[in-house]
């Protein structure tokens, strides 16, 4: 019988209705999530240090690679081998397999090694004792379970003698069995409120007679010869199987925590105190690029001498305007304007005239979920409500007033970039802005000589 085709991480890709291919979870390994893992990550410890201890070798290619987290990976699983872990999982590898192929019929008793001769004795007497018959056709089913978008291979569906009935079963063959097997639990329950599945064409078809109150473990452990049997509620099995899935939509769709940023750091001196506003919001909008899809972008465009911000969180202030350029020359190349700083037309000062370039309060740094927030919500814009924005934005830098929140992020130019957004649905935003303070010839002036007061008050009006 074919494996499930699977992708690059092993889970098995399930033919949808409409075709395409989706991965889903492996049956085996659905509830694991319910399980504490401390008594088998002890384990995993002990077993490595023995492996360590076992092969001197490794542990010097390990000190040699202290920065390669695959290569550690690698060398941490063969310390494992060495300490014996994989004695016992290919074991019971090779104890199923040789079942499967007497329970087939593809093995006849007779022909068993034997080595495995204890285990097939232990396992049929144990049928005999309790009623249960193999079925040859019902052995390793590829079965999908669509409802809980999850796939695998069943060890067994036997037939319960007194009522024709068809038991999941699947083998185990580990030292011992929890009182509360919570991940085999879920298992079985999968496996018996699955269907039946065709790996070439994805085909379904129901497996009929299905018992859905019992399922039961199979007990055969490697250092034994013997097997105990382990009735399973399939009702409180399916209540575990919910659990799980709703603690894998939960570690899907639960929003990432937000990062506090204070208002007026004090560790931070006068002089550091700019290159760490720059450096947050070149990171804001750096992520804003790579959320909209354009890493390659950045990649093609980086210096290879200027770190990344995975890489460093201590950029220079020179390092910091070439990250300014790169991400200036992105959001151009991808239209994706933030209320951009406009670069006006130098023109000579006229003699003895002083510039009426007024000083506003801007008020806090806002946080960078607000401003990301925002960016979004103003890419989202129509180009030609997005167009107004930006011919405000424009006037406003002529006038010696800007409200870029590019070059600086404070409440005052949030709250008037959030106004701007409403502003624009007006028939006449000018007398708007004047009649909530705001002085001027064009609407960006006038915004942008608004108070953080004024503009609040502004943005509450529009928005009622």
């Amino acid at each position: 019988m074919s494996d499930f085709n699977r992708d690059r991480w092993g889970r098995p890709t399930i033919i949808q209705a409409d075709g395409s291919l989706k991965p889903y979870t492996r049956i085996s390994s659905y509830g694991q999530n319910l399980e504490n893992q401390t008594g088998l990550t002890k384990w995993k410890l002990r077993t490595m240090v023995a492996g360590a201890v076992a092969r001197p070798d490794l542990m010097q290619l390990a000190s040699a690679h202290k920065a390669d987290d695959r290569k550690l990976d690698d060398l941490a699983q063969q310390m494992l081998d060495a300490g014996g872990a994989s004695r016992a999982a290919n074991t019971g590898t090779a104890i199923h397999e040789v079942l499967a192929q007497v329970d087939q019929g593809m093995l006849g008793r007779d022909a068993v090694p034997s080595n495995f001769l204890p285990y097939m004795q232990a396992w049929y007497d144990t049928l005999d004792q309790f009623g249960l018959e193999v079925l040859p056709e019902m052995v390793e089913l590829r079965l999908v379970n669509d409802h809980y978008e999850a796939a695998g291979s069943g060890d067994n569906f036997l037939m319960r003698t007194s009522d024709g009935k068809l038991i999941a079963v699947d083998k185990k063959t580990g030292k011992s069995i929890s009182p509360k097997p919570l991940a085999y639990m879920v298992q079985l329950a999968l496996y018996a409120t699955a269907v039946e599945y065709d790996v070439a064409t994805g085909e379904r078809k129901a497996l009929p007679n299905v018992d859905l109150d019992v399922a039961y473990i199979a007990h055969l452990p490697a250092q034994s010869d013997t097997c105990t049997l382990y009735e399973i509620d399939l009702r409180e099995a399916l209540k575990l199987a919910d659990l799980s899935q709703a603690i894998r939509v939960a570690e899907k769709s639960t929003p990432k925590v937000a990062k506090l940023v204070p208002l007026a750091p004090v560790s931070v001196s006068p002089a550091a105190e700019p290159i760490v506003e720059r450096r947050a919001l070149l990171k804001s909008r750096v992520g804003a690029l790579v959320e909209a899809g354009h890493m390659n972008t950045l990649v093609a465009f980086w210096p290879d001498e200027v770190p990344t911000f995975k890489q460093s969180n201590d950029q220079t202030s020179a390092e910091l305007d070439k990250i300014t350029k790169i991400v200036e020359s992105a959001e151009a190349l991808h239209s994706m304007p933030f209320l951009p700083e406009p670069q006006p037309v130098q023109q000579k000062p006229k003699e003895g005239k002083r510039s009426t370039k007024k000083k506003l309060d801007e008020g806090h740094l806002m946080d960078n979920t607000d401003i990301d927030a925002l960016r979004s919500t103003i890419k989202a814009l129509p180009t030609a409500k997005r167009k107004i924005l930006e011919a405000w934005a424009k006037e406003a830098s002529e006038s010696g007033q800007s409200v870029s929140l590019t070059a600086t992020p404070s409440v005052r130019r949030f709250e008037i970039a959030r106004a701007m957004i409403l502003l624009a649905d007006q028939p006449n935003p000018l007398a708007v802005v004047i009649s909530n303070g705001g002085t001027g010839t064009t609407v960006g002036e006038a915004l942008s000589l608004l108070t953080v007061d004024q503009a609040i008050k502004l943005y509450q009006q529009l928005n009622q």
